[in-house]
């Protein structure tokens, strides 16, 4: 062997040439992905325990690979656990996770709907799928969408349009209008004294003209049908006298149509928000419950923390003494390690 080969060879052997990639043990247990990172984490432990050696840095590469286990065990355990809040929150907001769960599920709740109106329901007992059931049957929507976020803001979006009905209603039940009547308002109460007049069997031409103090145009009759017809506070004031002059059977009334119907409607907004606040409440349970891993998991989650520790220790209080007999002071030969909770010492 020439000095040649056998300076590559020295520099193939010695410690200080060889760089954590290298070492088989490391190697295996760093993905392509995760390398650049743990190369900045192996660096900065290496700066901090400064090794002196080829065993020493065996020792530093060790300590690196065990720490760097430990806080992907963190980071495992931190994605199972949105995993699981995750599946937790969708089957609480949706229900089954296949088309045909789906199916399954709306078919039943249609019929818990229909055997027990929402209206009536012991709201704070429900669970998750008959509060969808019941909201489904009070907005006409699907049951695996009614709890989404989205659709959770347009139910209580329609929940206050239903509670400022009732309020209207409850109003004209008492022979007054609403004061601060918005136009939306005002539109309500028009379609209300509409419908309130036809049921009670009157040509539009008698109402109308009663409402607006003249006789209406055809373009009135036709903005009438469409449910278009804009109502001014003037023509709801003729349209309330008109109304309350009728005689009709005390059953068919304004003040008890009005208030009977507004009564409805106001408890149908009320029930419809405590729905939503149910429904958001399950979900928050749910996510809640799996906050904390199985037992099972548990226990395998404690076992490999406990299996590392151990090995990150070990490697610490090595290279701990390597490094004080390397500065000529003594080190134990062994070392005594005792474990316990707080409550046992």
């Amino acid at each position: 062997m020439n000095s040649e080969n056998a300076k590559q060879t020295l520099e193939r052997v010695d410690g200080r040439t060889l760089n954590a990639r290298t070492h088989g043990a490391l190697s295996d247990s760093v993905p392509d992905f995760e390398w650049e990172a743990y190369e900045e984490h192996l660096a900065g432990i290496t700066t901090s325990l400064t090794p002196v050696g080829y065993l020493e840095e065996r020792l530093v590469a060790r300590i690196a690979l065990n720490l760097w286990r430990l806080a992907r065990l963190e980071r495992w355990e931190a994605w199972q656990l949105e995993a699981s809040a995750e599946d937790a929150e969708v089957r609480a907001r949706y229900g089954g996770h296949t088309i045909f769960d789906e199916f399954d599920e709306q078919r039943t709740l249609r019929e818990l709907y229909e055997k027990a109106p929402a209206l009536m329901a012991p709201v704070p007992t429900l669970s998750a799928g008959e509060v969808r059931g019941h909201l489904a049957a009070l907005e006409h929507k699907t049951p695996a969408h009614v709890l989404a976020p989205d659709m959770l803001e347009d139910v209580r979006a329609n929940a206050a349009e239903f509670l400022r009905e009732g309020e209207l209603l409850l109003a004209l039940s008492r022979g007054q209008l609403p004061e601060g009547m918005s136009d939306e308002d005002r539109s309500n109460v028009g379609f209300f004294f509409q419908r309130y007049f036809d049921e009670c069997g009157l040509k539009p031409k008698k109402y109308l003209t009663a409402a607006m103090g003249a006789v209406p145009s055809s373009d009135d009759f036709a903005a009438l049908e469409d449910y278009e017809l804009v109502w001014s506070h003037e023509m709801l004031e003729h349209a309330l006298s008109f109304a309350l002059s009728l005689k009709v059977p005390t059953a068919e009334t304004l003040v008890m149509v009005a208030a009977t119907k507004g009564s409805a409607t106001r408890r149908k907004g009320e029930t419809i928000l405590a729905l939503a606040a149910r429904g958001e409440q399950l979900v928050t349970r749910g996510v809640q419950a799996v906050s904390i891993p199985s037992e099972a998991a548990l226990e395998k989650l404690q076992r490999y923390e406990t299996h590392l520790e151990r090995q990150l220790y070990k490697a610490m209080h090595e290279l701990e003494a390597l490094q004080e007999r390397r500065a000529g002071r003594a080190s134990p030969l062994a070392r005594l390690e005792v474990h316990c909770s707080p409550s046992e010492g």
